[in-house]
């Protein structure tokens, strides 16, 4: 099965209120050429990341994530961290235009460090493999 079909609805959604109109594609190509991981299960949910350098650190940046799960933020958090730890990354990152995520990400241990137009990026380190707190 085609691990983009089931999610079709959310990714094209996602990439109206992101601007970035060829997303799936986007998607599809870094997995192609295997700069990023994709994750999908149509009960649970889809998750894009990719391992990148910024500011001379490795981080896992998560690209999209997409939960159909009770508590799926909570346990996409957790696979993120556990993922960046086993990879030697030193941060797990994302970037949202959603307000509401200020507030939700303060709780699970991220902070903001950047602006880039309309989007926050978040950081939440990794430390020493101890991905749980």
């Amino acid at each position: 099965m085609n691990k983009f079909q089931p999610f079709v609805g959310e990714l094209t959604k996602l990439a109206k209120a992101t601007g970035v109109p060829d997303l799936i594609e986007q998607l599809k190509t870094a997995q192609e050429k295997g700069e990023a991981i994709i994750y999908s299960e149509p009960h649970i949910g889809f998750l894009a990341v990719k391992p990148t350098f910024r500011d001379d650190e490795l981080v896992l940046f998560v690209w999209v994530g997409i939960s159909r799960m009770t508590n799926g933020l909570k346990h996409g958090v957790r696979m993120c961290q556990q993922m960046a730890s086993e990879t030697a990354c030193k941060a797990v990152e994302f970037e949202t235009s959603r307000k509401g995520f200020k507030r939700i990400a303060g709780r699970m241990g991220f902070i903001p460090k950047a602006r880039r137009n309309q989007f926050i990026t978040y950081r939440k380190e990794v430390n020493n493999g101890r991905w749980w707190r």
